[in-house]
């Protein structure tokens, strides 16, 4: 388990209810979160079962990532690998669905072999004097 999972999983938490709270929240949006939500009450339960001493709950999460960052390091640790690979899948799900306009894919592909200048972008104006 890496600190990068609960990093995820709490972005995920934190940004899906968010949406979640807006008009335009696609049913993608929604169904996905409560996912995620019934993932981490699963993964809670499991690793306070398994000897995680916390009380956090998903709200308190949601609320306060940073505050309860450690108690959820502390019950991944304690659930269930098949649980925590859950988790982290429902957790990517929630950012995809977030990012349906595929904001990260990129606007523009350059290829650059050669080139002595490149300007990539919209509107942009550039004069380049060259001597070979």
């Amino acid at each position: 388990m890496t600190t990068e999972l609960v990093d995820v999983v709490l972005t995920a938490l934190t940004a899906g209810a968010a949406a979640g709270l807006k008009d335009t929240a696609t049913s993608a949006v929604k169904d996905s979160y409560t996912a995620l939500r019934t993932r981490t009450l699963k993964v809670l339960k499991t690793g306070r079962t398994n000897g995680a001493e916390t009380g956090t709950t998903v709200e308190q999460l949601v609320a306060d990532p940073a505050e309860h960052r450690q108690d959820l390091i502390e019950i991944l640790a304690a659930a269930k690998p098949a649980e925590v690979a859950e988790l982290a899948e429902a957790a990517q799900t929630v950012l995809s669905a977030l990012d349906s306009g595929n904001s990260t894919a990129g606007k523009f592909t350059v290829y650059a072999d050669n080139a002595k200048g490149v300007v990539v972008g919209d509107h942009t104006v550039a004069n380049f004097t060259f001597a070979d």
